[in-house]
């Protein structure tokens, strides 16, 4: 739940990037990338844990050979899960400090955007994401292409994640 959060803060984020500029909001960007990357080693050590498991269930006679496999996804996990204690520790301090900064600090340069309807920022940007998301599709529909694949669904996600502010 809170990589998703996470990814859903940062495409918010985002969407904000006309009233606060690319350069300042950079280095809020990069603690966010920096923590779902953390939440993703995680995450993706328990899910690889938990098929593993149930696939030893299943069948008996491959429990054996799993079992080292096992022991090494617990260790990743336990070395992946310090890890993000460490990004937590450091990574939450900066993102409430500089979030909270960043609300009370409009640039005087970009004062036509924070006069901008919140939901006409929104929709510009959501309108770039979709166009972006799309302009994949032709790539995305080839059998031998899992990346371009991938790259569509994720920008996908950027789009519903960006659309979820609005529902409200």
């Amino acid at each position: 739940d809170m990589r998703i959060a996470t990814k859903r803060l940062r495409e918010a984020t985002k969407l904000f990037l006309p009233a606060f500029g690319r350069k300042r909001m950079k280095r809020h960007l990069g603690h966010l990338e920096q923590l779902n990357d953390a939440l993703g080693a995680v995450r993706d050590a328990d899910v690889l844990t938990l098929e593993l498991r149930e696939l030893a269930q299943e069948d008996a006679a491959l429990a054996p050979g799993l079992a080292p496999l096992l022991a090494q996804l617990d260790e990743r996990r336990d070395e992946a899960g310090r890890r993000l204690g460490g990004v937590l520790d450091e990574t939450l301090r900066f993102l409430a400090g500089d979030f909270d900064e960043l609300l009370h600090d409009k640039p005087r340069k970009r004062e036509d955007v924070w006069d901008m309807p919140f939901v006409l920022l929104g929709c510009t940007e959501i309108s770039e994401r979709t166009e972006a998301a799309f302009s994949l599709e032709q790539a995305a529909r080839e059998p031998d292409a899992p990346a371009e694949f991938h790259r569509m669904r994720i920008a996908i996600k950027k789009v519903k994640y960006a659309l979820e502010l609005f529902l409200g």
